[in-house]
């Protein structure tokens, strides 16, 4: 897979690398990760102090 980003031209690296920030934006929020996690931890017995 490394070999194959290197391969790439300029402008297709570019390209690609504004799809993964914007997919990474849209899909991995700090906030909504904590409240996930949070849920999961309650769902099996993990309370708050």
């Amino acid at each position: 897979m490394l070999e194959e980003w290197l391969g790439l031209d300029q402008k297709k690296r570019e390209t690609m690398r504004g799809n993964a920030r914007t997919c990474f934006a849209a899909r991995f929020r700090s906030a909504e990760a904590a409240a996930n996690l949070l849920a999961v931890l309650r769902e099996h017995g993990v309370r708050e102090k």
